[in-house]
């Protein structure tokens, strides 16, 4: 009795579960797996974006100290055993072509429909300054990265590119100034730069602050410099030096002077510019300056036409060789825009009779029998000028 009860009661227990049962639990299950893959997939293409982040400081701290070291690095990107797309691959990731210089270098996904990964990357000016940028990408979970990387500019504004472009050329454009102060200050032989030059102007964020120095040290003022002078040639040769710049013409070129024994000058308009090259490119900018001058004085005269080194403008360097077209006191840099503007081609001359029928109709058969291309053409008689077809023509 005892053996049949518990069989019983195994039989009972293996009857077990039910078909629907078993069904709901395995749709439970399957539901709950696949937002567990969602999930995960999600979760790794985010570690995606800290893993390129990761390469992308290191390529910035590369690319800064290249910048600080001299190096050009608006033609210089990051070196390579630091970022290229081989290392970016597994992040997928991929450096934008079109922007992969370090003054301006980003990282892109490598789909194009990517959704959860943005585009990132950073500006260094001239200066060294450094500004992180990235867009967000559609996906919002995603979002967090993106301002970790850019801060505030991340989905930076029209406007906020156009300052950091601002602001970048004029970190580029302050620095190519002090450069090329200092190469003159120092550089300029044989003993360093002498008489003046311009430096940046912190005030005005230009470079047209006049400095003037004598053999490479920089001094207070002009009388500085002549008194510098004056004491190392002689008050009588530094005398004649001064005094070429009062002569009409002034002088240029390559010359001695009575007082100053062989010592020979390099003058530009007057001025020693101390060595031949720097003569040289003095006079061609005081040429390209008359060309110019010329171009616009030629614009102001009313002048139409082609205006150009072969006709009428002088040859020379620079804005001497461009070629313009004129008219109503406007510069055009085509010809084709000249034409539209400008050019107005004649009518045929049943459109001119058309034009003037209604004022002139007692003359309307004259006009057809003698004017110009309407019948047996007399062009020289009055009433074909005084009507306006002659000129409607183009006569």
């Amino acid at each position: 009795m005892k053996f049949n009860k518990k069989n019983h009661q195994l039989i009972s227990l293996v009857g077990g579960f039910t078909l629907i049962e078993l069904t709901v639990v395995v749709m439970i299950l399957g539901t709950l797996s696949s937002l567990g893959i969602s999930n995960i997939s999600k979760w790794l293409r985010l570690s995606k974006i800290d893993q390129a982040s990761s390469i992308l400081n290191f390529s910035l701290v590369e690319c800064l100290e290249l910048s600080r070291s001299g190096t050009d690095i608006t033609a210089t990107g990051p070196p390579s055993d630091v970022i290229d797309n081989n290392r970016l691959e597994s992040s997928s990731y991929k450096i934008k072509t079109s922007k992969n210089k370090c003054a301006d270098f980003f990282i892109t996904p490598i789909d194009p429909d990517e959704n959860i990964l943005f585009e990132m990357g950073y500006q260094i000016t001239a200066d060294n300054k450094v500004t992180k940028i990235a867009t967000p990408a559609d996906n919002k979970s995603s979002l967090v990265q993106c301002k970790r990387w850019a801060g505030p500019n991340c989905g930076a504004t029209e406007e906020q590119k156009a300052a950091w472009a601002a602001a970048a050329a004029l970190a580029a454009e302050k620095k190519l100034c002090t450069d090329n102060f200092y190469s003159w200050l120092s550089d300029t032989p044989p003993n360093g730069g002498t008489g003046n030059s311009n430096r940046w102007n912190e005030a005005t964020n230009t470079c047209d602050l006049t400095t003037y120095a004598f053999e490479g040290s920089i001094v207070a003022n002009e009388a500085a410099v002549e008194a510098a002078q004056e004491a190392k040639l002689g008050a009588i040769c530094n005398a004649q030096v001064l005094e070429q710049k009062d002569l009409d013409p002034p002088t240029t070129g390559t010359t001695t002077l009575s007082s100053c024994g062989e010592k020979e000058f390099h003058f530009c308009a007057g001025v020693d510019k101390q060595t031949k090259e720097a003569m040289e490119t003095c006079i061609a900018s005081n040429a390209e300056t008359v060309c110019i001058a010329k171009t616009e004085e030629k614009r102001k005269s009313g002048y139409t036409g082609k205006w150009g080194p072969n006709n009428g403008q002088d040859t020379g360097p620079g804005k001497c060789n461009d070629v313009y077209w004129m008219c109503d006191q406007v510069l055009y840099s085509s010809e084709t825009e000249f034409n539209d503007a400008c050019i107005v081609e004649p009518k045929t001359p049943q459109e001119c009779l058309a034009d003037i029928s209604t004022g002139w109709g007692h003359l309307e058969r004259y006009l057809i029998e003698r004017c110009a291309g309407l019948g047996n053409d007399e062009p020289d008689w009055p009433p074909c000028a005084d009507s306006g077809y002659d000129a409607c023509i183009g006569l």
